[in-house]
């Protein structure tokens, strides 16, 4: 391959420097590729010893680099911070937490250079939790998908980011957002998909996860993303006779508000949902919701329990 960079590696981290240090960057910058590629570490302000790792780093791989952010913007603004200093033509971000597959370059890149109507590679992955994984495969996609999530661990044609760019006032739900901007504006036909894992994702099971109430930052972060994007979901509803989606964000947002107390707001999610499509679950969801956020929260977790893990 000729001696330019093709593709970047952007890392974004907030006070990880351990776990930037065994998983993500390892996994970065021992990819086995004959593409020239670059990682970039965007590096959130954060006050750990993540700046002191990093200036030592560089000085010994000379394919990385370093940024820091002289305040905490949060993940969409790394990311595009990430997107703009990348050199190479395809950009694969990658959460601290996360790692990519040793042979997630050479096979996205391998197809997607020779097809340029082709904007993204994605692949599989591998869910990790402590003592066991899953496998979780790729979704179909097709001109009836509404949007992909695109997080980390997708290969990205870097002019994409001329047009559209992660949406800085959201608190959370960037990843959705961004997919959903994404195709609207390319289209199903621009992605490749490998069956073949591209990312090692690490998670939770679900006895690890306790009860409590969501933060106020993520109240409004998903109010903000559901003012600008409930009215597509509608639309793509009524365009495609389909209302999974529709259903998926609307029960959503109802038990978010009912397991933090806030009933009255989760209520009316749920009538939403109900309205949109009479079901027995909607109908659940409706009494369940008025005997208050311990007792919803046990009753939900009995339906919505069914993350299985087996050793891989």
């Amino acid at each position: 391959m000729e001696n330019k960079i093709f593709c970047s590696i952007v890392i974004n981290t907030y006070n990880r420097a351990k776990i930037l240090k065994e998983r993500s960057l390892p996994s970065a910058l021992n990819q086995i590729t004959q593409f020239h590629y670059e990682v970039i570490v965007i590096d959130d302000c954060s006050t750990d010893d993540t700046e002191e790792l990093m200036r030592g780093l560089v000085k010994v791989y000379p394919k990385l680099s370093y940024y820091k952010h002289k305040e905490n913007y949060g993940l969409s603004t790394s990311r595009n911070s990430g997107a703009r200093v990348a050199k190479g033509e395809f950009i694969v971000f990658l959460d601290d937490d996360d790692e990519l597959a040793q042979y997630t370059l050479e096979a996205g890149l391998t197809i997607i250079e020779k097809s340029p109507n082709i904007n993204i590679a994605m692949g599989s992955r591998i869910i990790a939790v402590p003592n066991a994984s899953v496998f979780s495969p790729v979704n179909p996609i097709n001109n009836r998908t509404f949007y992909v999530s695109l997080d980390d661990g997708f290969i990205i044609r870097k002019k994409v980011f001329d047009e559209i760019q992660y949406d800085e006032t959201l608190l959370t739900n960037e990843d959705a957002d961004f997919g959903i901007q994404y195709m609207r504006k390319y289209g199903s036909d621009t992605f490749f998909v490998f069956h073949n894992c591209f990312l090692i994702k690490y998670g939770h099971t679900e006895k690890e996860k306790s009860w409590g109430a969501p933060s106020e930052r993520t109240y409004i972060g998903m109010e903000k993303y559901m003012k600008k994007n409930l009215p597509l979901y509608y639309e793509h509803a009524k365009k495609h006779n389909e209302t999974i989606e529709l259903l998926y964000i609307l029960n959503y947002m109802g038990r978010l508000y009912c397991e933090g107390g806030r009933i009255k707001e989760g209520f009316k999610y749920f009538l939403q949902a109900f309205k949109v499509k009479p079901t027995i679950n909607g109908f659940k969801y409706l009494v369940t919701s008025l005997l208050g956020p311990k007792i919803f929260y046990s009753q939900w977790k009995k339906v919505h329990s069914t993350f299985k893990v087996k050793k891989i």
